[in-house]
């Protein structure tokens, strides 16, 4: 660590992590979110007059990424739609495979796209709705499901 970073560090990690703070509800977060800014400050030296603001947009960064990884999460608790129908798979060696072969398949896909699979295909969601539940408009979510279902399709028939 440099010496200009030791100091920025102890004159604005206070004021950076409430700022993190503010923009995020954990603080263990808050404070993961400043340690990660401090490490690309580190690789990005600074050259300007505003250190202030220069941590801040770095923050911002580690705040849209953060938020970004959150977004694409399945949410606990959701149950897929309906029970496994054993009579659509009367063969039970040939349900083994075919969940193998989803959940292989799934494994490939993104996070927001398996996100997206998840609530719309699984779980019977609308698209707005869908749409709703993770925060996207509803292009972005039938973008991420059609593109989803290209893939899964694909990927199955290998």
């Amino acid at each position: 660590m440099t010496a200009e970073l030791a100091e920025m560090y102890q004159e604005h990690s206070a004021w950076l992590l409430a700022q993190a703070l503010r923009l995020v509800p954990n603080r263990q977060d808050a404070e993961d979110l400043v340690q990660a800014t401090y490490l690309v400050a580190a690789s990005a030296p600074f050259n300007g007059d505003h250190p202030r603001a220069w941590l801040f947009t770095l923050l911002d960064g580690r705040v849209r990424n953060f938020r970004r990884r959150q977004i694409c999460t399945i949410p606990v608790g959701l149950a897929p739609r309906g029970s496994r129908d054993v009579a659509r798979f009367p063969d039970p060696e040939g349900m083994a495979v075919a969940n193998d072969t989803v959940e292989r398949c799934l494994k490939v896909l993104g996070p927001c796209t398996r996100q997206a699979i998840w609530l719309v295909d699984v779980r019977g969601l609308s698209m707005a709705a869908a749409a709703r539940a993770v925060g996207a408009n509803v292009p972005t979510m039938q973008m991420r499901v059609s593109r989803g279902r290209l893939r899964l399709r694909h990927c199955i028939t290998l």
